[in-house]
């Protein structure tokens, strides 16, 4: 019997149902609550998670995997994937008491105050054709006939005809079972009934229930009524739960049998065949088939520790406790004591033939129907350890062994230890094992006159220590071993001389203790091993044995002083707190279960579906994952062994079975994994693995696109430097060129005209006034030249390419010229910075176009007052000139050079130009845009 609370995960101890779904999941239906058992851990559904309502009346799974949760409020939720969906839920004005599915396929819903309807998927449908409404707690359909329990209980048709009601005195009536063609139980507050089939239509309004009068709790109150699958019926009741089995026998379990409470609520059968018992503290679960009954000394036995103990045929045991009695004892009887008298205490027993004796300090007594009775076949010798081997008794006490018969008796006095345990071998060999010399085996052989004498043999070389504790020789003549601290030893005959061959078993082959108390085989050929941490079994496979850990499977973890095979695959084992019948149903052919994973998380919960999980891609930041996962094994699910791997990472290899329901992955590196985990069933083989898929996106810098898009930048930005390369060079060319063109046109013509004009002057010295005319003109066509060479190197110059070192060189530049020719000017700066860097291409422009401007001024306007503005408009550095000279016919051809020279520059830009004359004078505005500004 195991039991659950809320300290074990429980969603609340006020258990009021059970439901097992297709995958194997139990839901247990609380008042505060839902929670769903896997076999190790509860997962809870409460109002925070989403449930309308927190008091669960019933449950039932639909077709497609959709669970109903009928609450007392009248709402039924749906569970889907593991998730509560809001969405589908179902408001109805009544609550539904109960969710039955019939043998036709309907689920019938007991509503109360409304009777019963026909559940489906979306709605309910009502069946009462009368309007006539009451409470129904449950409902089963038989023949066409409904019976129903409620606040009017009976037989009606499906219209809600009552064609037979029950009496209104054993209300409320909780539950009803039909047990088979001939007869039903109905679970009432006032009892259990019984209700008799007749099997004709006709007779059916004569149906009547009657009290189950054959047990004392007859007249309890009944919660719950079900029966399970080997036949027994089961009933929830306000004083425990009651076993009814199929020959009418019957067992009461309570808080005695480690129930948590005797207010069983709810019984419930798995598909497994385990019991599930709930109370009003908890819940428990009950395994019929390997039942563990337990005496405690304080209770059952008396107050000292069994030293031995002898099963029987009908299912009973006796024991000894040094103490001058022994003890009968039978599961569901008291125990029976037989004295005795003067015999003195009782150390153990011993078969002799079809005897049972029982071994005292005094002497050998038979046990018969009529009590103790001396039994002296054999003469009485001071002994504790005795075997028989034939017709020849062989006891031991202390270091003394006598073997005697009825003819007489000698005692071996050689040995100086303690001897522990005797067991016979062929030949009239007996094997010792003794408490602190180790293993010896002794002859029974004859001295040279005839007298018998004992010849021993040590054993020592085959066995890790000397330190023994248990002997046992099986079937086969095998000899096993149980040491104090190096677990089990087989000693297997090596051919036909008189050698050994070991095998070892103990905690590194999979044993819970190295300390081995008692050994024990079976008729199959099994080894029972008694360890001071419970049971082992050891199974023969071929050639070999497969370890069984019967007690961890079972939570038996008793300090077991002595393990005997009894009838029927019992077990009788004899522990520091009295004695426990242990059943064994073969678990150890168990295949293994399915193995779910339930959840999978990272720095935030990524699934909450335990059966739907889709492979699912992380952020590499993300590289910490942990898997959850559970078998829905009820036998012991929190001692089933899992195997697990990671494929994709460095270590691809199963790791070692170990019950484990989770494992965790951090520091992982980018990629494809794929985690698969697989069950170790109870008979030792591996079951099917399941897989999760996930992928750890690596982080963009790693990706292929942004790779691709890194090297095409790379490449783009080569080029674009190629380029800008290209175009320096091509602009230093440009420069080069334009220095050039400018020396040539500049300076180059203003000193072949220099040279003409001294050729002449040369010629023409000796004329008057030639010479000085002349000279004069050398000396402008100088002082040209110096200007343009000045303006040449200026355009060149990186130190004056701000906007303020273009206004201080246009201003003077305005100044030398107008000043000389008596001419005003202003010349203003708007909306323009200063410390603006311009371009040495705009800059030479910008200044040629305002020098061409100002000298067509001077040679052409015969003007008085100039104006000038710099400006920046948007995206254009712009300048406005305006002066009062007389102006232009602006549509009239012209052979003027200045003016097409400077709609060249400014066209060179894709600038603008706008010119404006007049008699009163002429403005002119350029503007070359600065986004071109190089």
């Amino acid at each position: 019997m195991r039991s659950f609370n809320i300290n074990d995960g429980l969603v609340s101890n006020q258990v009021r149902g059970f439901y097992q779904d297709k995958k194997g999941f139990l839901w247990i239906m609380t008042w505060e609550g839902l929670s769903r058992y896997d076999g190790y851990a509860f997962r809870n559904y409460t109002l925070a998670e989403g449930l309308a309502h927190p008091l669960i009346n019933d449950m039932i799974e639909g077709k497609d995997g959709r669970i109903f949760i009928a609450e007392n409020d009248g709402s039924v939720d749906v569970i889907l994937k593991g998730e509560i969906q809001p969405s589908l839920r179902k408001k109805y004005s009544k609550s539904i008491n109960r969710l039955s599915r019939q043998t036709d396929g309907r689920i019938l819903a007991s509503l109360d105050h409304s009777g019963v309807f026909l559940f489906t998927e979306d709605t309910v449908i009502t069946l009462n054709k009368t309007q006539e409404f009451f409470s129904v707690t449950d409902v089963l359909v038989d023949n066409n006939y409904y019976f129903v329990c409620g606040d009017k209980s009976g037989v009606m048709h499906e219209d809600h005809t009552f064609v037979s009601v029950w009496p209104d005195s054993l209300f409320p009536y909780s539950g009803i079972l039909k047990e088979n063609q001939d007869r039903m139980w109905v679970g009432t507050y006032k009892g259990l009934r019984w209700v008799y089939l007749t099997g004709a239509a006709d007779k059916i309004n004569k149906l009547s229930l009657t009290a189950y009068d054959r047990a004392p709790w007859g007249r309890w109150i009944i919660n719950d009524i079900m029966q399970s699958s080997e036949g027994s019926i089961w009933i929830a009741a306000l004083g425990g739960l009651i076993q009814i089995r199929p020959d009418q026998s019957w067992r009461v379990y309570n808080r005695k049998d480690g129930l948590p409470n005797d207010n069983i609520t709810s019984v419930f059968e798995d598909r497994d065949g385990f019991i599930w018992i709930g109370t009003d503290q908890g819940m428990a679960q009950l395994d019929i088939k390997n039942a563990i009954d337990i005496f405690t000394i304080s209770e059952d036995l008396p107050n000292t520790i069994v030293i031995d103990l002898l099963p029987r045929q009908d299912g009973s045991a006796y024991l000894v406790s040094n103490l001058p009695v022994v003890n009968k004892i039978k599961v569901g009887q008291p125990i029976k004591s037989i004295p005795m008298g003067n015999f003195g205490d009782a150390y153990s027993f011993l078969k002799a033939g079809t005897d049972t004796l029982v071994c005292t300090m005094n002497g050998y007594y038979k046990i018969t129907g009529q009590g103790i009775r001396i039994w002296d076949e054999i003469p009485y010798s001071r002994l504790v350890i005795s075997v028989m081997m034939d017709s020849t008794l062989i006891s031991a006490y202390g270091g003394e062994i006598t073997v005697a018969t009825s003819k007489g008796s000698f005692t071996d006095t050689t040995f100086h230890d303690q001897v522990y345990v005797l067991v016979p071998d062929d030949d009239e060999k007996i094997w010792v094992a003794s408490l602190n010399k180790g293993l010896f085996r002794v002859n029974l052989i004859k001295d040279a006159v005839g007298n018998k004498k004992l010849e021993w043999e040590d054993f020592n070389t085959y066995i890790p220590e000397k330190t023994l504790r248990s002997l046992h020789r099986d079937r086969k003549g095998n000899i096993w071993v149980g040491t104090r601290y190096s677990g089990l030893v087989e000693l297997t005959k090596n051919g036909t001389n008189d050698t050994y061959v070991t095998h070892r078993f103990g905690r590194k082959e999979g044993f819970m203790s190295d300390f081995i108390k008692s050994i024990d085989s079976d008729e199959d050929g099994n080894i029972w091993v008694g360890t001071n941490a419970g049971i082992e079994k050891l199974i023969p496979v071929d050639d070999h044995y497969r370890v069984f850990s019967f007690s961890r499977v079972h939570n038996f973890f008793a300090a077991v002083q002595q393990i005997v095979v009894g009838p029927d695959h019992t077990l009788w084992c004899a522990t520091t707190s009295g004695v426990d019948k242990v059943r064994d149903s073969g678990y150890d052919t168990i295949a293994p279960p399915e193995v779910y994973i339930s959840s999978v998380t990272t720095a935030k919960k990524i699934l909450e579906d335990p059966t739907e999980l889709l492979p699912f891609k992380l952020n590499y930041n993300q590289n910490y994952i942990d898997i959850e996962f559970s078998s829905n094994d009820f036998i012991n699910g929190k001692q089933i062994e899992y195997s697990y791997r990671l494929t994709g990472s460095q270590d691809t290899s199963w790791s070692n079975p170990f019950p484990v329901h989770n494992v965790s992955y951090a520091n992982l590196l980018p990629g494809v994994y794929r985690f698969e985990v697989k069950v170790k069933g109870w008979n030792g083989e591996f079951g099917k693995a399941t897989f999760y898929k996930f992928m750890i996106r690596p982080p963009f810098w790693r990706q292929a696109w942004f790779v691709i898009l890194f090297i095409a930048a790379v490449l783009a930005l080569v080029y674009s430097l190629y380029r800008y390369r290209i175009k320096q060079l091509q602009r230093i060319q440009d420069v080069r060129n334009r220095i050039a063109s400018d020396l040539h046109d500049e300076i180059g013509s203003s000193l072949t005209h220099v040279n003409i004009l001294s050729e002449i002057g040369r010629k023409t010295f000796d004329k008057d006034d030639q010479p000085q005319q002349l000279f004069k003109r050398i000396g402008e066509e100088v002082q040209s030249s110096a200007e343009a060479l000045d303006d040449i190197i200026w355009s060149v110059s990186s130190r004056v390419d701000t906007a303020e070192d273009l206004i201080s060189r246009m201003r003077r530049y305005a100044s030398e010229l107008f000043d000389a020719k008596g001419i005003t000017f202003a010349l203003h700066v708007e909306q323009l910075d200063e410390n603006q860097s311009i371009g040495l291409e705009l800059r030479r422009d910008f200044y040629l176009i305002y020098k061409e401007l100002l000298r067509n001024i001077i040679r052409h306007a015969e003007a008085t007052k100039v104006s000038i503005r710099i400006l920046r408009e948007d995206q254009f550095l712009s300048m406005v000139v305006n002066d009062n000279g007389h102006g232009f016919d602006t549509g009239v051809a012209t052979e003027r050079h200045g003016l097409k020279s400077i709609k060249g520059r400014v066209s060179k830009w894709k600038g603008q130009i706008s010119v404006d004359s007049s008699d009163q004078g002429t403005t002119i505005k350029i503007g070359l845009p600065l986004k071109k500004n190089i």
